[in-house]
């Protein structure tokens, strides 16, 4: 499940998130590094634990955020994984 909101709510008693912070400025870097992957070897990105729909899983999902950033001074990435789901929260400030 993926979550994009630019405020946070209350959603219940979860497990603690790990949390990324960057400037915009870091996020385009992020996002044009990640949008060079699929130049790589498959088998070398497998080695390394990430399949092709991984991949485009993460593409996708940046490329979404990155719609949202124009204007913005940081990108919040908030990274939750418990026994049920893995939950991806996103705010733009």
């Amino acid at each position: 499940m993926t979550n994009f909101s630019d405020e946070q709510g209350d959603r219940g008693v979860r497990p603690p998130a790990s949390t990324i912070v960057l400037s915009v400025d870091q996020f385009e870097v992020i996002f044009q590094v990640t949008h060079q992957l699929p130049n790589f070897q498959e088998a070398r990105l497998i080695e390394l634990g990430c399949t092709a729909a991984d991949l485009q899983t993460l593409i996708g999902t940046l490329r979404e955020i990155d719609v949202r950033v124009a204007g913005a001074s940081r990108v919040c990435i908030c990274l939750r994984d418990d026994e049920l789901e893995t939950t991806v929260e996103v705010q733009v400030r």
